[in-house]
């Protein structure tokens, strides 16, 4: 059964990709997802990117019908069908200490409910984020303010780096007890190789 839930605020992240604000706490685990229904058009799998209390977040980037129906008709006031939380999430483990993530472009939204649970039990959260551009970077500024280092892959040390690059680098440096990805398959194979 769909809830109906009102838009309460519209995020323009970049040109391709909102942040849709709800007044709901979802109870979601940090890389679940929510099926969001838009009457007449569809119902699409979408990423939950914060909740607490009072707010939910669900990051929606424009690529398909349903999407770009979302962006062009769905205005703050308006109601969108949201059911879920769905997926197993991601866990934290109680041993963990410092974790690292990895985000590829529009796969970063669930990382960050991860790093605000990761912060939330004290843990060392450092984060790399990778997309085409700085433009499409997300969600930085709140990783920060969690308190995560953060490394953006589109300008690191002042030139081009693959997030993956960064990952190499910050193994070479310092122990983890897990790595977290979401992203493009490829990123996550070479993220998963790096890891082992």
């Amino acid at each position: 059964m769909h809830l109906p839930l009102v838009v309460h605020r519209i995020r323009e992240e970049n040109s391709t990709f909102r942040t849709y604000v709800f007044k709901h706490d979802l109870r979601a685990k940090p890389c679940q997802f929510a099926m969001v229904w838009l009457p007449g058009v569809d119902e699409i799998p979408m990423s939950i990117g914060w909740q607490d209390e009072s707010e939910l977040w669900i990051g929606i980037s424009k690529r398909g019908d349903c999407t770009t129906a979302i962006f062009d008709q769905v205005k703050v006031g308006d109601r969108l069908g949201i059911r879920g939380p769905f997926g197993k999430g991601f866990e934290l483990k109680k041993e963990f200490q410092k974790i690292i993530l990895v985000g590829g472009g529009y796969g970063t939204p669930p990382l960050l409910l991860l790093a605000k649970e990761a912060r939330a039990k004290k843990l060392e959260v450092t984060v790399i984020l990778g997309a085409k551009s700085a433009e499409h970077i997300l969600y930085q500024r709140e990783f920060g303010e969690l308190g995560c280092v953060v490394h953006n892959s589109t300008d690191y040390k002042g030139g081009k780096a693959h997030a993956t690059d960064i990952l190499k680098e910050a193994g070479g440096k310092a122990k983890y007890d897990c790595v977290y990805t979401c992203g493009p398959e490829k990123m996550m194979v070479k993220v998963a190789e790096i890891a082992k």
